[in-house]
């Protein structure tokens, strides 16, 4: 299965330093990534199984999309 949102950037602000953050999805799913501003660690659980969660639905759409049958009459 394709990674869809995987190689895209998130923005966030640090709960700890305050500071703007961005990052790749990838990384951001990682459970021991840190800010790599002050080194504060994040709990990524939550945002992991989001992630995962919609790459999943977007490789079911892309499946039903695959099996869509159009037929043009002129």
């Amino acid at each position: 299965m394709s990674a869809f949102f995987d190689s895209h950037d998130f923005e966030f602000t640090c709960a700890c330093c305050k500071r703007q953050i961005r990052a790749r999805v990838a990384d951001m799913k990682r459970p021991d990534y840190k800010c790599p501003l002050c080194g504060a660690e994040f709990d990524t659980d939550d945002f992991r199984r989001g992630i995962d969660k919609a790459n999943r639905e977007i490789e079911e759409f892309k499946r039903r999309l695959g099996n869509i049958k159009i037929d043009i009459k002129l």
